[in-house]
């Protein structure tokens, strides 16, 4: 499988992936359902998020609301993988779809911190990070389905979830 390089952008990122030369990866979302985004093999990645998050619309200043999402990549190659980016914010990103496919949510924080990253994984050796996903309640609608679109040290993967809005 040898580096997989990053996209420079969420839309080089779609595209490249469109095309089928993000790599080989497949992810598996925990939380919903899964869904595979790459051919299998190589590195996959596993998805994990509430199946159903509960937004509480009140009180009506708190408007954001942060859920746990855990990634965890595995390399079933027999040999070492390293996956590269040039910054630890376009290693993780991620961004919310409603079910015709209309962007929901994206805000991502990332401290302003520009130096490349990389992580090589060994034969069969897992790596897994909990990150946060900050939801902007309003946005999500009461039973509607949505998902989470990520990108975690370039391997892409999604995962589906229900919303409940408490008024």
């Amino acid at each position: 499988m040898g580096t997989i390089m990053n996209a420079a952008s969420r839309t080089s990122l779609l595209f490249a992936i469109a095309l089928g030369i993000s790599g080989s990866a497949c992810a598996q979302g925990y939380g919903g359902t899964d869904d595979s985004t790459a051919p299998s093999g190589g590195v996959t990645l596993g998805v994990k998020f509430p199946a159903e998050v509960t937004l509480n619309r009140q009180p009506v200043s708190d408007q954001r609301q942060t859920e746990e999402a855990t990634f965890t990549l595995t390399n079933t190659m027999n040999k070492d993988v390293t996956l590269e980016a040039s910054n630890d914010c376009t290693s993780h990103t991620w961004y919310i779809t409603d079910t015709g496919g209309q962007m929901v949510d994206d805000e991502t924080m990332c401290p302003m911190i520009y130096e490349p990253v990389s992580r090589t994984l060994k034969p069969g050796e897992s790596y897994s990070d909990t990150r946060q996903v900050t939801l902007i309640k309003v946005k999500y609608a009461d039973g509607a389905k949505y998902t989470l679109h990520v990108s975690f040290w370039t391997i892409a993967g999604e995962t589906t979830f229900t919303a409940k809005v408490v008024q």
